[in-house]
């Protein structure tokens, strides 16, 4: 029973643990980016389908999918916590 109980603390705190490291996250001014891609290139055709989110005053901090002309699917941790604008 000791055991179980023990597994249970542990099952709740290691969420609680990573979210708060998450959340110290914070987006870059662009200026401590190094090379984007390892011994990438320039594509060779378009991809109109993925988006960039891009706060105002920052860089690019996470991508999205374009799934209709108007809507984009990101991950939630890259809108936690944000209000919705345009």
């Amino acid at each position: 029973m000791k055991m179980l109980r023990v597994a249970a603390i542990v099952m709740m705190a290691l969420p609680m643990a990573i979210g708060a490291t998450a959340a110290s996250a914070s987006p870059t001014d662009g200026n401590d980016i190094g090379p984007l891609i390892v011994g990438g290139g320039p594509a060779d055709q378009t991809y109109s389908w993925m988006g960039s989110m891009q706060p105002q005053g920052y860089s690019h901090y996470c991508g999205a999918s374009l799934i209709k002309p108007l809507w984009m699917v990101t991950a939630a941790h890259c809108v936690d916590g944000q209000n919705a604008s345009t």
